[in-house]
């Protein structure tokens, strides 16, 4: 397939209307690019993709930052008059705050979970090898541990899932502010 003239125009206008997927994946790709360019272990590198969310609620007030310095001037068209513009962003400045605040404890518990599910599988993995197990009458301990996994890995899934959800969400909105 070769390369149409014009399509890098079209390239660009889906990018633009979609900057809240675009931005999360590029930041993602460029942070585990730039660690495994510098040769950290691939368990090193997997570790730092929780840390995602908050990534993009920084850069979330990053923008915002610059919406306040002036630097995006549709941010203050939204205004009635620059008092207003500058009070809104100082509202949405804290508002991000706190969604950091709330990111990062919510991150801690992710860690936790993971931390506690990869602890629950190990010892399944372990009981699995015993010489007295039997795959067709597992014992009470063994099905205890796959509840105890399963719960796991629920909350880990709605941890992140929230995580994601309130990243997006105020990323998505401080870009429809800025533009």
């Amino acid at each position: 397939m070769s390369w149409q003239p014009g399509a890098e125009r079209s390239v660009l206008q889906f990018f633009r209307m979609n900057l809240v997927l675009v931005i999360p994946l590029f930041v993602l790709s460029l942070k585990l690019l730039i660690r495994y360019a510098s040769r950290e272990d691939v368990r090193e590198i997997l570790r730092t993709i929780p840390s995602l969310p908050l990534d993009l609620t920084l850069i979330a007030i990053s923008l915002m930052l610059t919406a306040f310095a002036r630097i995006t001037p549709a941010y203050f068209e939204k205004f009635d008059s620059q008092q207003d513009a500058y009070s809104w962003a100082a509202f949405v400045l804290f508002g991000l705050f706190v969604s950091g605040v709330v990111l990062n404890r919510l991150i801690c518990w992710s860690r936790t979970s993971g931390q506690k599910l990869y602890a629950a599988s190990k010892q399944l993995r372990e009981k699995r090898l015993q010489p007295a197990y039997d795959p067709k009458s597992p014992s009470i301990e063994i099905a205890g541990r796959m509840l105890w996994a399963l719960v796991y890995c629920l909350v880990l899934a709605l941890l992140v899932g929230l995580e994601m959800l309130i990243s997006m969400g105020t990323l998505a909105y401080v870009l429809h502010l800025i533009r």
